[in-house]
């Protein structure tokens, strides 16, 4: 390659690379599969209220769009947490990172089917307590646990203004209090979780 093509080559990745940068800089989507405020408190069988995020949580998210439920089904109590990263593309990462980085000790980790997909569901220990986490991610068509995937979504939506598939959410649900529910059954007659 001669010195005139590299110099071009050269321009052409940088312009490459600006305009990347400003794509996923400047381009919050806008476009969602529908607002998260639109998520139900309250419907048939469950009750909720929301949850504030605590300033660290806030300063984490950023400019992230994001919800936290409590909800109470049956006789157990679950919080759900989805964020939209359309804003804050730092603010999706993997579940995995944030759990260890809390201290747990990951104990199990099982795949389960839902609606159009699959979410994960991780045993956690930290010292004598114990805890469940389920998570996925959704483009509001399938729902997923590969942040990869994730990864790859989310910057075709953004390089492409929003034209080409949505941006994807992350949901995290986890149980609060005693009572450990059993995830498969509560997954099957929760429905505000399979509409986000």
């Amino acid at each position: 390659m001669d010195s005139a093509n590299g110099k071009i080559l050269q321009w052409l990745v940088v312009f490459f690379v600006v305009a990347a940068t400003f794509a996923f800089k400047v381009n919050a989507t806008g476009q969602s599969q529908g607002a998260l405020s639109d998520i139900p408190i309250r419907g048939y069988g469950f009750d909720g209220r929301v949850l504030a995020f605590s300033e660290a949580e806030r300063t984490f998210l950023g400019d992230a769009e994001a919800i936290k439920h409590e909800y109470s089904h049956a006789n157990y109590r679950l919080v759900v947490v989805v964020v939209d990263g359309s804003n804050n593309r730092h603010a999706v990462h993997d579940p995995m990172f944030c759990l260890r980085g809390a201290g747990f000790e990951v104990t199990d980790q099982t795949v389960f089917p839902i609606i159009n997909g699959h979410g994960q569901l991780i045993s956690l220990a930290k010292g004598a307590a114990k805890q469940k986490v389920a998570f996925w991610f959704s483009n509001g068509e399938q729902r997923y646990t590969a942040f990869s995937r994730y990864l790859f979504e989310s910057a075709v939506n953004r390089l492409t203004l929003g034209t080409i598939g949505t941006q994807p959410r992350m949901i995290t649900v986890y149980s609060v209090g005693k009572r450990m529910p059993h995830w498969s059954s509560v997954l099957d007659r929760f429905p505000v979780l399979m509409d986000i």
